[in-house]
């Protein structure tokens, strides 16, 4: 167990995580935000799709009446 532990604490730079935390990682352009949550949002609905056609039982989430319902799960 100690060397399971000692081998996952070696996966990362602590030294850049600490940089990063503390002095940030710059500016992010509103362009370049819209354009990565249009990446990721057709990447979530593919995996969606997917999910349904392995499990067609599972209902589908609606993600607008979460956000419109105080986060509150309804599904369609």
């Amino acid at each position: 167990m100690q060397l399971l532990k000692q081998f996952t604490s070696e996966l990362h730079d602590r030294d850049m995580l600490m940089k990063v935390a503390f002095k940030g990682i710059g500016g992010l352009g509103m362009k370049t935000v819209t354009k990565n949550r249009e990446v990721g949002k057709l990447a979530v609905e593919e995996e969606q799709v997917r999910r349904q056609i392995r499990h067609p039982s599972m209902k589908k989430v609606n993600a607008q009446s979460m956000v419109e319902n105080g986060n509150r799960i309804e599904t369609s």
